[in-house]
């Protein structure tokens, strides 16, 4: 059996999935309605222009599609515009759809 392609259509590096309700609560409303039903792929290249891609359709959405940090420049910026690590809502709030905790603490650390 041949795994699926996980790979970004752009700079060809491997993605991370992401379920679909987290695909939608990320982008913003004017590309909303495109995202459909399958899950997608989010591209870990922050060069890279794209931000999620799906290789069950050709959906992909660019950075100029996601929503907007509202002007998030530290830590205790982000944790106070998506409740990060307060409000369970990880699937929808963090772009990777899973819980941030661990990922908050290690950029915590790295500073």
């Amino acid at each position: 059996m041949v795994g699926k392609n996980t790979f970004c259509p752009v700079c060809r590096e491997e993605g991370e999935h992401v379920k679909n309700i987290t695909v939608k609560h990320m982008v913003n409303d004017k590309v909303k309605k495109h995202v459909g039903h399958n899950d997608y792929y989010l591209c870990m290249n922050e060069v890279c222009s794209v931000v999620y891609y799906s290789q069950e359709s050709d959906n992909r959405f660019d950075k100029n599609d996601a929503v907007v940090n509202k002007g998030a420049k530290k830590m205790k910026d982000i944790i106070v515009l998506t409740g990060a690590m307060k409000n369970g809502k990880c699937e929808t709030n963090n772009p990777l759809g899973k819980c941030c905790s661990p990922i908050i603490q290690e950029a915590i650390k790295k500073v």
